[in-house]
């Protein structure tokens, strides 16, 4: 995206791609020159021994660095005498970034805090503003992922990170940048914040629709009559209440091939990652291929209509259990993250996956959830006894009708204000990269401070 600000009058070149030509006077330096670059510890194992906990220590974790917005303000956990014993505590003004798990998030300590070996300190030397570091890590997010090793999981490598360079103005000049983006990035994020909540408010009225279409039906003079379901006292008088499980076929559980090898083994298979979690479809675009020999597809195989379950995954934002709806598209099975379900004659699958979604928003969240070793799972046994309201077919098709018409108009203001969120993003991303590289001259854009201008 084009900044159009000033630039400085001369520039002088430099052999690091990222960087590309900076300001006369400015000068390039590897990152252990620039900063103290200094491994988290923790040495016990393992490291959820309660022994070693709540005590006065602050102990800061990759998430309490990836819900950082810039500075690390609060934390989960802390040690004791005992855990401080094993591990190491970093001064207020640390630059801190994750190098496994959430990679690459970077915050800056707003306290004294010890934190494991997934993250890394940087101490910034004297001629080093550690808010002008944070923006330069920002701007350089590539350049660190470009060094990650991927083995059961990415991790950042801290001798590669080491070695790569950064561009240093004097102080002065670091402190006018930091005034211009503190001030210009502000503004940005408040805009984003307005468009944020709009698309948060536009899906909650989405999901209401959605609610009110598959419990109460669409006539708002309908008899009514009492549910027996704990969370819905009254459905419509023709409606049926019965399980889940009495909709579709038995769940068959997918499966995870090798990798492609190029013949008739090879078949799509769909991930969670492949769910569109909003219009709960599979999204479009290019699919995973795995190896899977004929023996194991068989019921596995997908057909147009299907749901699809997500079994095991989710995260804080996005709890386990959202059904899709697979709308076809050659041979293709699950992944055996995901279950298959297929409607019975008596049920539309468009209607199916309205009410899950439905479900998924006022249960899921609360039951038949179990978490393992960081991945959430699903207990489907009991997710498909759930009781739930049904009104007849005709009615089903009605019902979809009327949902497609009125979530479109949202979905089209959502789409709007995400894309416009994303081109923020990328103005937000680029101004910083700007300033840090000097590619844009801020000195005449901030006001000076008294003791400056006198």
């Amino acid at each position: 995206m084009r900044v159009d600000l000033p630039k400085y009058q001369a520039y002088k070149p430099t052999d690091v791609e990222w960087i590309g030509d900076i300001p006369e006077g400015w000068e390039v330096r590897k990152l252990r020159r620039t900063a103290r670059i200094l491994r988290g510890k923790f040495t016990h194992r393992p490291r959820n021994d309660p022994r070693f906990y709540d005590g006065q220590y602050p102990f800061i974790q990759t998430g309490d660095v990836a819900r950082a917005s810039k500075y690390v303000a609060e934390y989960s956990q802390t040690l004791n005498d005992l855990g401080f014993s094993v591990s190491k505590q970093f001064p207020s003004g640390t630059l801190v970034m994750t190098i496994a798990a959430n990679v690459g998030d970077i915050a800056i300590l707003g306290f004294e805090a010890c934190f494991p070996d997934s993250i890394v300190g940087f101490v910034p030397a004297k001629s080093v503003k550690v808010e002008y570091l944070f923006h330069v890590f920002t701007a350089m997010r590539q350049e660190f992922m470009s060094t990650a090793t991927l083995g059961t999981q990415l991790n950042l490598n801290v001798d590669r990170i080491s070695s790569i360079a950064v561009p240093l103005p004097t102080v002065a000049e670091q402190a006018a940048i930091l005034t211009f983006l503190d001030r210009e990035t502000a503004k940005i994020d408040r805009l984003m914040a307005v468009r944020q909540k709009q698309v948060e408010r536009l899906q909650e009225q989405r999901t209401a629709v959605i609610h009110h279409a598959v419990t109460k039906g669409l006539d708002p003079q309908a008899r009514m009559k009492p549910s027996g379901i704990d969370w819905l006292p009254m459905i419509p008088s023709g409606w049926q209440t019965h399980r889940l499980r009495r909709t579709t076929s038995r769940e068959t559980n997918g499966f995870w091939g090798d990798e492609p090898i190029g013949d008739e083994s090879d078949i799509t298979c769909i991930r969670v990652a492949d769910f569109d979690r909003l219009r709960r479809r599979v999204k479009d675009g290019e699919k995973t291929m795995r190896s899977v020999p004929a023996s194991k597809r068989g019921a596995r195989l997908l057909r147009q209509g299907d749901l699809l379950l997500e079994k095991s995954g989710g995260g804080e934002q996005t709890p386990v259990g959202c059904v899709v709806l697979y709308e076809g598209g050659g041979l293709a099975i699950t992944s055996n993250f995901v279950a298959k379900l297929t409607p019975l004659g008596n049920y539309d699958g468009e209607y199916l996956c309205y009410l899950h979604q439905a479900l998924y928003d006022v249960r899921i969240t609360k039951l038949s959830v179990k978490q393992t070793t960081g991945i959430q799972n699903l207990d489907s046994f009991w997710y498909l006894n759930e009781l739930a309201p049904f009104p007849p077919r005709a009615e089903q098709v009605q019902i979809v009708a009327h949902i497609d018409r009125e979530t479109a108009k949202l979905d089209t203001l959502i789409a709007k204000y995400q894309r416009e969120l994303e081109l923020l993003a990328e103005y937000r991303a680029s101004l910083i990269s700007h300033a840090v590289t000097g590619k844009i001259d801020v000195r005449g854009l901030v006001e000076p401070t008294p003791l400056e201008a006198a």
